[in-house]
């Protein structure tokens, strides 16, 4: 699954983590404010990663 805004801008960073709990903590400590209920889909959901 990849979470993503449309389009794809050339500059936009990609991270990519096992987990959306792991990508919210990359993406948080390079200064990006994410909404409370990121990642609240499931507990531990897999996923292959996120543009923004």
């Amino acid at each position: 699954m990849w979470l993503f805004h449309s389009p794809i801008p050339t500059s936009s960073e990609r991270f990519a983590a096992e987990t959306l709990d792991e990508i919210k903590v990359e993406m948080e400590a390079k200064g990006y404010t994410l909404p409370s209920n990121f990642g609240v889909i499931e507990e531990g959901v897999k996923v292959k990663g996120i543009y923004v």
